[in-house]
């Protein structure tokens, strides 16, 4: 993800310092993350970037909310109207489908799709079991290394409705590939969102 982020940023954005560095087993930095994603190197953000790069959790969660959307789902509390509206279970065939393609491709009121359901998406916050002061909090304070395991948010066509909901979160560690998993890149639009370390 650090990788392809950067890479989108070097092809669409001019002039604008890549969101991610990995400081490569060799010594020295990649700045563009072309390297040592996969070897367990460190990945850095640099906040002051805004180029492409991961949400933070609770970045994530707000969006998957449809901003100040205080219910499970942001379709409603029917888990029926969830089903109308994102890929889960047997109305997705047990299967990953293109992005935005979900019935219709119904968008939730931020004008996203598929932010629950479809696939699990990974965050850049390293997991904690309960972060310090909620998802708002600096979960920056986890120290690098201690946890390799990353947040995934939003559940996947593999789970039941009950479980796709906004506030759901589950990990993996960062090198593990699976056909339910995805990312959504985003940019930062104002001034640096507080969010976790590297």
């Amino acid at each position: 993800a650090a990788r392809f982020a950067n890479l989108r940023s070097l092809v669409e954005l001019e002039r604008v310092a890549p969101a991610y560095t990995v400081a490569t087993t060799e010594g020295g930095d990649d700045p563009y993350a072309l390297k040592g994603c996969e070897e367990g190197a460190e990945i850095l953000w640099d906040r002051d970037s805004s180029a492409w790069r991961l949400p933070t959790e609770a970045e994530w969660e707000v969006a998957a909310r449809g901003g100040d959307h205080a219910g499970r789902w942001w379709t409603g509390e029917g888990e029926q109207a969830l089903l109308a509206a994102e890929w889960l279970g047997p109305n997705a065939n047990w299967r990953t489908h293109a992005a935005c393609s979900a019935h219709g491709a119904s968008a939730q009121p931020l004008g996203l799709c598929d932010m629950l359901g479809n696939v699990w998406e990974w965050t850049w916050d390293l997991f904690v079991e309960t972060p310090p002061g909620g998802l708002d909090a600096a979960v920056s304070t986890v120290p690098a290394g201690s946890i390799t395991g990353r947040v995934l948010r939003g559940g996947s066509w593999a789970v039941r409705p009950a479980l796709a909901h906004a506030a759901n979160r589950s990990w993996l560690d960062r090198g593990w590939r699976g056909g339910d998993l995805g990312f959504r890149l985003v940019r930062s639009v104002g001034p640096s969102p507080s969010g976790s370390g590297s």
